[in-house]
């Protein structure tokens, strides 16, 4: 990432938005100057990628189109 990435990450507009309870701020192997400094104090970093599946769900290909999926 470059310098025009702010290091610190992500930010709540409103930390009483209930909508962000189930939202996590993370970041995997991200390298570069807008990689390094301080993060948010509700971010993490992940020790390993995130798998699609984890995302979508092990049974994402039966609803996703997969000409959109890499």
């Amino acid at each position: 990432m470059t310098d025009v990435i702010n290091s610190a990450g992500w930010r709540y507009w409103n930390s009483a938005d209930e909508r962000l309870d189930g939202v996590d701020f993370a970041e995997f192997n991200n390298t570069g100057a807008g990689a390094q400094g301080r993060r948010a104090s509700f971010t993490k970093k992940l020790e390993k990628e995130v798998t699609i599946g984890e995302v979508l769900g092990q049974d994402y290909n039966s609803w996703v189109d997969a000409k959109y999926v890499a």
